[in-house]
């Protein structure tokens, strides 16, 4: 399956179906190799038996279910089973795209298309000549019609059943990133790279997993709830006293309430025009002890 989605890629470089194909393969049998050396060392640490299985086409997504074991997909059905179900559909459907490129091989000599300008889009209409042999017409059928209304639909199936079986092994080798792992190696032919990536991880229960996260996440929050100096001195909300050492307060640095009464007079020092030094009302004058004029007497 995965050759020709990589020949599909190389298509949109060139026009000749035997250079896409010939890529597709190179690059299926890259990605096959690290998927191998992955899916063997995992079996390896975990003690999984069979491990040849991990380098045989169509059943390494047998064994990755395998892999996946700690896991389920459903709750009713382990990875296991579900894997032995990936891989059957996976034949089929590489069945279905080698019948649809050798109807292709046999019939492109006698194909071609009318285009129609619709204004805004053109339309392209496959039509075969009146020299196509009468043997060849199942050739035809399954060109014009089989991707479009069959094996298109069959390869969103086998999506979403990758999506579930990766889901179930990325939950085991990669807790934390197993939903964007799971997404790309459905939808691009990389799985086998991904899988090499976390080949050295150790599985564990998803469910476990989640358990250990929120204990841990509990144990922090109570460290911080009895850490002393861990309070917010800004967290005492509105209407609450201020702090002893507020500068702004009624109370001075020592918590003593301020009882003094009014500030000095800074011009004490030159006298003052309603007393005198006494401290007794001299009746609206000034002393003769006090006259600014007695060096003149």
């Amino acid at each position: 399956m995965d050759i020709f989605q990589f020949a599909s890629y190389a298509s949109t470089f060139t026009d000749k179906l035997w250079i896409s194909l010939l890529v597709g393969v190179l690059c299926f049998l890259i990605v096959y190799i690290f998927q191998g050396l992955g899916l063997y060392t995992i079996a390896t640490r975990e003690g999984y038996t069979k491990r040849w299985l991990a380098w045989i086409p169509f059943a390494q997504l047998y064994y990755i279910g395998v892999c996946a074991q700690k896991n389920k997909v459903f709750n009713n059905m382990g990875s296991r089973q579900f894997g032995l179900a990936v891989c059957i559909f996976d034949i089929i459907m590489f069945l279905g795209y080698v019948l649809y490129y050798v109807s292709y091989f046999l019939v492109k000599d006698y194909a071609y298309y009318t285009q129609t300008d619709y204004g805004y889009y053109y339309t392209y209409t496959l039509n075969f000549y009146n020299t196509l042999p009468a043997n060849l017409d199942w050739a035809a059928w399954i060109y014009a019609y089989f991707y479009d209304y069959i094996l298109s639909w069959l390869e969103l199936i086998f999506i979403i059943m990758k999506l579930f079986l990766f889901t179930a092994f990325y939950r085991t080798y990669s807790s934390r990133r197993y939903m964007l792992f799971s997404i790309v190696g459905s939808l691009l032919p990389v799985n086998g790279i991904i899988v090499y990536v976390v080949r050295n991880n150790k599985g564990i229960n998803y469910n476990d997993y989640i358990r250990r996260v929120r204990e841990e996440n509990y144990r922090r929050y109570q460290q911080q709830q009895q850490n002393p100096y861990n309070q917010n001195p800004y967290s005492r909300g509105y209407g609450a006293p201020p702090p002893q050492d507020d500068p702004y307060s009624q109370q001075n640095n020592y918590g003593q309430q301020n009882t003094q009464g009014s500030a000095p007079d800074p011009f004490e020092e030159y006298g003052s025009s309603g007393s005198d030094n006494s401290g007794n009302n001299s009746g609206g004058g000034s002393s003769s002890d006090d006259s600014p004029f007695d060096e003149f007497n």
